[in-house]
């Protein structure tokens, strides 16, 4: 959103530019540039935004499930959808929860599934450099995901990152209730 104290003038004026151009959708992450990902998303905005534009909304920013969206009607409610970033790399299974199915998920088959699929589409070493990124989300799963990243993110080939986090993950360690993305 830009400075904190001009920014809703310098959007307007963006907005005009959108509307005449014919955009479909507006990718909506109400957070000042400065606070990057450090800050919790300022939904009173969407409303202002709403009011100012009848393109629709998709909104961006801690949307961790789908009680953020019901207990927020006033708000994120006002969003015509959402996009969900850090949160589906964390828990992919989250898009089952929207659908309003329960998630009990198999933390060693998801990340079986995942380096599967790295294997499928990309040689070692760009796999290994993937791996190691979802590994920084995924691990926050875990109320020892430090041990878990690191036990990963030094290992010295895929193969052995993957073994390490089936390593880890064969010790059923203890969840976290809602992870954390601080310091990523």
């Amino acid at each position: 959103m830009g400075d904190p104290q001009d920014w809703q003038t310098h959007f307007a004026g963006i907005l005009k530019a959108m509307e005449v151009n014919g955009v479909d959708f507006i990718n909506f992450h109400p957070r000042y540039a400065k606070e990057k990902l450090k800050r919790p998303a300022q939904w009173k905005f969407v409303e202002w935004l709403k009011s100012r534009t009848g393109i629709p909304i998709v909104l961006s920013g801690d949307i961790t499930s789908p009680d953020v969206v019901g207990n927020n009607p006033s708000t994120v409610g006002l969003a015509s959808g959402f996009m969900i970033a850090r949160m589906a790399a964390c828990r992919p299974w989250i898009f089952k929860t929207f659908k309003g199915e329960k998630a009990e998920p198999d933390y060693a088959e998801v990340w079986t599934r995942y380096v599967g699929y790295l294997r499928e589409d990309f040689q070692d070493i760009e796999a290994a450099k993937r791996l190691k990124e979802f590994t920084a989300f995924y691990s926050r799963n875990f109320i020892h995901s430090h041990h878990f990243f690191t036990a990963v993110s030094t290992a010295g080939t895929l193969e052995e990152m993957n073994g390490r986090g089936m390593e880890f993950l064969s010790e059923s360690p203890p969840l976290c209730a809602e992870p954390s993305f601080s310091g990523i």
